[in-house]
């Protein structure tokens, strides 16, 4: 994906795309950013209405910290448009603000 290209050497993904809506975009940017050159991504993508991201291989705490602080913010970031939104849904689970609704 070419917005992620800066990120290329951390991109390793399994599927070779990363499976997000564009109001996450620069979330997954600034965790990217975070993560020290030599982790690998292997997956990126939404489930169950909030973000995750994989890594290959056993990393520092720190590094899943970080992740996990994303996948947080997910749940309050709108997956469309990036304004703050709510994670709602009973079978599909997504996050959207009131204007993306």
């Amino acid at each position: 994906m070419e917005r992620f290209a800066k990120h290329q050497e951390k991109l390793k993904l399994c599927h070779g795309w990363i499976e997000i809506g564009p109001g996450w975009f620069d979330l997954v940017d600034r965790l990217l950013t975070d993560l020290p050159e030599d982790v690998q991504v292997s997956q990126i993508k939404e489930k169950f209405g909030t973000l995750r991201c994989y890594v290959y291989h056993w990393q520092s705490e720190e590094v899943y910290a970080r992740i996990r602080q994303a996948e947080n913010e997910s749940a309050k970031t709108c997956e469309v448009c990036g304004e703050p939104g709510e994670l709602t849904g009973k079978k599909w689970f997504r996050v959207r603000c009131a204007a993306c609704e």
